[in-house]
């Protein structure tokens, strides 16, 4: 529940309506996903009335526009997704299976890169006259059940009785306030839909199969290379059994892409079918597959269009810089991505889109001028490396074309070899283990290289610049650029702050910043962060320790704040800084976070400014120890002699670092709500650290914008006021 995303079905709860359901009321959240445990138990191994299933299969149905034609989409009940979703991860190793060599849409990785190199790899083979990419006719809704089930009861019985329970019966589709019957086909929006469709269509890819062709299927988008004749006798074994399946080919979306030399005898072979029939090239899966002039074409119309949107990014980022930073980090960067994973020779298209960002998009999200070389090199480094993972479109593409041919490598080779029917399970087990250790080995040597980069570019910084990029590099200090702007969460940053979190990141001086503090002392970015006055620092500080406490109460039932410690009666404390205050407080108590649930736990918050000249160190480290030190000088044995508890001090730097006992602390506290929670323990731990980052950073955007000046109130007594009103 916690993975599933997207909106809500016929009962209108969507996917953050059942995750809520799922953690948020005890007991009750409990005995709910007991509920749905044993549910999904019983339709994955036994057989039920499809009556009793109408509810959990029914659907809302919209149309989704295909530019031309509409496509539509059932947007099931969470809980089914959910369900659904429960089912991949469990069974996602025999779909593969079932699924076989041919077909890459049941979950293998990067499947669909695999399809494109494997094809362009067989256009290229010397015996190869041509490639055929057949489209089908509104495949998914038109799939033949009735076989589809037969089929996957024989490949793959660990999901039939799910998928016989859920296709059996006619599942109510509501639309414009009517009702439709969905008697045929998959619903488009199922999470095993595709799994589904994979499975359904596999006798299809082996009675089809040819000694003398090549076949590379993703979903209903099948491709075939070989000689024209045997395209010819292909192509009418797969008109001829693909309607038995429900896989209608269509033979005007249907293209033939042949070398010059065969061009003439596919027209004569061709000629009656209404295959469209090109020697220059084909868009296969949204990457070019013929000529260089055809692929140039192409890439160079995709650069057109990415410029234009690029563009409207720009006028956009000016009033919302977030949400624009995020629609590219996280949208448009990843379509030239993907071309440059599938293309060769594009790195000189996509320049124009480098000269956009420089001149235009980082000015509108930064409020300042274009970077130099030096600035710009370190934008496009990863977040952990203190950048901003703007990328250079035209400095990308050959290594992502390298190493996507070496990642589907494994299984382009299953395909060159075109065995379907010989020991599938074990080639293709192979295969995917072959392609994890290629897809570790390479994530390996990216994250190299980026750390010889990010090596050679500190030499180049100026000391400012060096320093703040010291504190962007600390675990935690970049999650909050990592995540979407989600205003619901608390995630979404306005122009002016989006900025102001820029300046603190690189040590800019922001924006319209008074002359001088209200406390008298002359106004910078380092005074703010450490001034007293307006009480914004005991802010920042009370807010860390609210929701440090908030996160503990999920695991820990006895949280207490600002506990009052017990006087001392006679007890002597070793270190002079000690406090020996008769109503000391500490910030947290909890019992049963370290050891036993007996035992008590008190920790004390510290945020403290890197920028500040008390906190100049060589080492990060250093400063770290030295206020935690300090911490447990004052209050370590006064806590395990007098309360005999233990004693935790929780050190945090205004821009986003954690101190070795703080971070200590967070993971331990994530690793228990990922128990809790029946969660990753990486994608809770990436979820703890971006409410720190985020607290941490509205806090001292607070200090640096917060109003210092006292505002002088009316003497008057308000209720006397209003009584003499009302009177009047």
């Amino acid at each position: 529940a916690m993975q599933t995303r997207g909106a809500a079905g016929p009962s209108g709860v969507d996917a953050a309506g059942w995750r809520r359901l799922c953690t948020s009321f005890g007991k009750e959240s409990n005995i709910l996903c007991q509920a749905v445990a044993g549910t999904a138990r019983r339709i994955c191994t036994s057989f039920v009335d499809p009556t009793m299933l109408q509810a959990l299969i029914a659907c809302r149905l919209i149309p989704l526009n295909k530019c031309p034609g509409v496509r539509p989409i059932g947007i099931c009940e969470a809980v089914r997704r959910v369900i659904g979703k429960a089912i991949m991860r469990i069974a996602g190793k025999d779909i593969r299976q079932a699924a076989g060599p041919l077909q890459f849409c049941a979950g293998q990785p990067s499947g669909s890169e695999a399809a494109i190199h494997a094809m362009s790899a067989i256009f290229e083979d010397d015996t190869t006259e041509a490639v055929l990419l057949v489209d089908a006719t509104n495949a998914f809704n038109m799939v033949n059940r009735q076989v589809a089930l037969r089929n996957i009861q024989v490949l793959c019985p660990t999901v039939f009785p799910f998928l016989a329970n859920i296709y059996r019966g006619n599942a109510q589709l509501f639309v414009g306030g009517e009702t439709l019957l969905s008697c045929e086909g998959t619903t488009q929006g199922d999470p095993l839909a595709m799994a589904m469709f994979a499975i359904a269509i596999r006798p299809l890819i082996d009675r089809t199969a040819r000694p003398e062709t090549k076949q590379a299927w993703l979903a209903d988008d099948a491709a075939c290379g070989g000689r024209v004749r045997d395209l010819r006798q292909w192509w009418d074994d797969l008109v001829k059994l693909g309607p038995s399946f429900g896989f209608y080919p269509k033979a005007e979306k249907t293209w033939m892409l042949v070398k010059d030399n065969a061009l003439q005898q596919a027209e004569e072979s061709f000629a009656e079918t209404g295959v469209q029939i090109t020697n220059q090239g084909v868009r296969h899966l949204g990457a070019p597959l013929g000529t260089e002039e055809y692929s140039s074409e192409f890439v160079k119309h995709k650069a057109d269009v990415w410029a234009k949107e690029l563009e409207l990014l720009s006028r956009i980022a000016l009033s919302q810089p977030h949400l624009a930073f995020s629609a590219l980090t996280q949208g448009l960067m990843n379509q030239w991505s993907y071309l440059s994973k599938t293309s060769k020779n594009v790195a000189q298209f996509l320049e124009p889109l480098e000269k956009i960002i420089q001149e235009r998009f980082i000015p509108a999200i930064t409020g300042r001028d274009a970077p130099n070389t030096v600035s710009r090199t370190l934008y496009s480094m990863p977040a952990r490396h203190g950048g901003l993972g703007i990328t250079m479109p035209s400095k990308i593409p050959e290594s992502e074309y390298h190493t996507s041919k070496l990642v589907t490598k494994p299984l382009v080779d299953l395909v060159s070899e075109q065995q379907p029917m010989c020991e599938p399970r074990k080639r293709l087990a192979a295969a995917l283990l072959a392609q994890q250790e290629v897809s570790k080995t390479a994530r390996k040597e990216k994250r190299n290289m980026h750390q010889r980069r990010f090596d050679d570019l500190q030499l180049e910084l100026s000391p400012s610049l060096k320093q703040a990029v010291t504190l962007a590099t600390e675990p935690g200090a970049s999650s909050w650029l990592c995540v979407r702007p989600m205003q619901e969460y608390g995630f979404a940053l306005h122009k002016s702050a989006f900025r102001d979190a820029l300046a603190l990141r690189y040590g800019w001086e922001p924006t319209n910043l008074p002359s001088h503090c209200a406390c008298g002392e002359k106004f910078s970015v380092a005074h703010a962060l450490s001034c007293g006055k307006g009480g914004f620092v005991i802010q920042r500080h009370n807010e860390m320790r609210d929701m440090t406490a908030g996160l503990f109460s999920q695991v820990c039932h006895d949280v207490e704040i600002e506990p009052v410690l017990q006087p001392l009666s006679g007890e002597r404390m070793l270190h002079r800084s000690a406090n020996c205050d008769v109503n000391s407080r500490l910030d947290i108590k909890v019992r049963g976070f370290w050891g036993s649930k007996f035992e008590s736990t008190f920790f004390d918050v510290r945020v403290f400014n890197p920028r500040a000249p008390s906190n100049q160190a060589p080492q990060m480290s250093t400063i770290y120890r030295n206020h935690e030190a300090e911490k447990r000088h004052t209050y370590l044995q006064r806590v395990s002699e007098v309360e005999m508890a233990s004693f935790t001090p929780l050190v945090f730097s205004a821009s986003g670092g954690f101190g070795p006992a703080a971070s200590v602390t967070f993971k331990r506290l994530a690793t228990l709500l990922a128990d809790k929670w029946s969660q990753p323990y990486s994608a809770v731990m990436g979820w703890v650290r971006c409410r720190v980052s985020f607290a941490l950073l509205r806090t001292s955007i607070i200090c640096l914008r917060g109003s210092r000046q006292h505002v002088k109130c009316s003497t008057e007594r308000p209720v006397l006021a209003i009584a003499e009103a009302n009177n009047n």
